[in-house]
């Protein structure tokens, strides 16, 4: 088939594929190593983060280290004084959606905490989001 003939085509298909656009700002993610795992879940709701998130820890074998708390701590949580068995990390992404049939840019804050406790050789992983316009 001859490209000339099917460039028409293209353009048509192209023209039609325009539609909103989605921007993210990571930066309140931090640069911590969980704030990678971050950037790719936070915004498939807390089920897909905590699951991210716990495969994240297995990954580095937290529970196999000879101490979780510092673990954790190097992946980019916070952790409470000893003895307890808590760490916690907090971080925030914005992103713009920019509709071209809508007059105005909607832009969002998205907070994501994240809960990790262990007891008896075993991480849990609890997180919260909240998406606030701006």
């Amino acid at each position: 088939m001859n490209p000339v003939r099917i460039l028409p085509f293209a353009l048509l298909l192209t023209a039609c594929a325009i539609g909103p656009v989605v921007t993210a700002d990571y930066t309140g993610l931090g640069n911590a190593a969980i704030a990678d795992v971050l950037r790719y879940s936070i915004f498939t709701g807390e089920t897909g983060i905590d699951y991210a998130v716990s495969q994240f820890i297995n990954k580095h074998d937290v529970m196999g280290s000879s101490n979780p708390r510092s673990t954790l701590e190097h992946l980019g949580f916070v952790c409470g004084p000893e003895p307890g068995s808590t760490c916690v990390y907090e971080g925030s992404a914005k992103s713009s959606f920019d509709d071209p049939e809508k007059p105005v840019i909607e832009n969002y804050l998205t907070t994501v905490r994240l809960d990790v406790s262990w007891r008896d050789r075993k991480i849990d992983v609890a997180s919260q989001t909240a998406r606030t316009r701006e």
